[in-house]
């Protein structure tokens, strides 16, 4: 394996896979929170417009088979009235309306609109729960991490969790199993806050 870092929204990016004869794509670069100049509108071009730059030029290249696609539980959203659990084929009640969670549904859009231009191409989506692990410092994970960890009384939110391991797992084994559809990753149940 070869590993090749790019800008995506470059249309570069059609090159490098071309002419790398690249037979499996892995897109893991959808960014959670806004770079520090543009805000959302610049969060939405790296993340919306990069994966369909991305998609289109996996569409153009014979030679890819696979593409796998990092995606989030966030496209869930969090309703008080949700199940304890989603599955795969679980709708939202109140989907989210912008931010990652949006972009993260417009971007699986795109990339099973990918598999039906192409069927030939196996389209993996893996819907990672929230990450945490020894060298992850995201939002949740500086927030638990906290001397003191506060919360709404009277509520206790769930979680479900995934190790950073595991997600590296996950999408290793999506990379090499080739196998179509979506897929919920996280830790087996749910804890409280």
């Amino acid at each position: 394996a070869e590993f090749v870092r790019a800008d995506i929204r470059n249309p570069f990016i059609a090159k490098v896979i071309r002419n790398g004869d690249v037979d499996t794509v892995v897109h893991a670069a959808a960014a959670s929170y806004a770079p520090r100049s543009g805000g959302r509108a610049a969060l939405k071009e790296l993340n919306v417009m990069g994966a369909i730059q991305l998609f289109a030029a996996c569409q153009k290249a014979e030679s890819v088979r696979r593409v796998i696609v990092k995606s989030t539980s966030e496209v869930y959203g969090s309703s008080a009235y949700d199940p304890v659990l989603f599955t795969e084929v679980s709708v939202a009640r109140r989907p989210p309306g912008d931010g990652f969670a949006r972009d993260s549904i417009d971007i699986e859009g795109y990339a099973r609109g990918l598999g039906r231009r192409r069927p030939d191409i196996t389209v993996t989506i893996l819907r990672l729960a929230n990450m945490i692990g020894p060298a992850m410092d995201t939002a949740l994970s500086r927030y638990l991490s906290a001397p003191v960890v506060p919360t709404i009384v009277g509520r206790d939110a769930r979680l479900q969790l995934l190790h950073e391991q595991d997600a590296l797992g996950a999408l290793e084994r999506a990379s090499m199993a080739g196998r179509a559809g979506t897929f919920n990753v996280g830790a087996s149940g749910i804890i409280m806050m």
